[in-house]
């Protein structure tokens, strides 16, 4: 018989411990090999743990695209959140309407959560009271060079109704 055939090498599987095993042959050398190859992977493991026990810990954040987003509140991305939260609401340098503009941009892969970081920041009280209008653009409106209508271009996500206007 050929030491390939089944018949000639029966093995059994089970997960319980008390099951027999019963091996014919060479089986049970190699069932030996086997076993002592596996002790050493668990013992090697066993050091690998113990060595890496001994370095530090890296502080390392989430991955940016790595957010969950849940009435309102957003976990996941309370740094960048907090970064645009200062910048928004961050005193005024110079007077209304002079040229000094500041910039964030935000930047990142498609579908990362930019959009939704910054749909989030504008929920915020401080910022819907600080922004008498709010917009928000999906698509570059300056693609052509020429400067739009911002106000047409985009989706007002909110806007300050005062009752009584004053015209001036």
């Amino acid at each position: 018989m050929s030491k390939f055939r089944r018949a000639k090498r029966v093995r059994s599987t089970s997960r319980d411990p008390n099951t027999v095993v019963f091996v014919s042959g060479n089986g049970a050398t190699e069932l030996q090999e086997m076993v002592g190859y596996m002790e050493s992977i668990v013992a090697d493991m066993k050091e690998f743990v113990v060595f890496l026990g001994s370095y530090p810990r890296l502080l390392r954040r989430q991955p940016r695209c790595s957010y969950l987003l849940l009435d309102n509140c957003m976990f996941g991305r309370q740094m960048e959140r907090e970064r645009v939260l200062s910048f928004l609401l961050q005193p005024a340098e110079a007077a209304p309407g002079s040229e000094n503009l500041a910039v964030l941009p935000i930047v990142g892969p498609i579908r990362v959560g930019k959009s939704t970081l910054v749909e989030n920041v504008c929920w915020d009280e401080m910022v819907r009271d600080r922004f008498s209008m709010i917009l928000f653009f999906r698509e570059n409106i300056l693609s052509d060079g020429a400067l739009a209508d911002l106000r047409g271009s985009g989706a007002v996500k909110h806007q300050t109704v005062t009752l009584h206007r004053k015209n001036c």
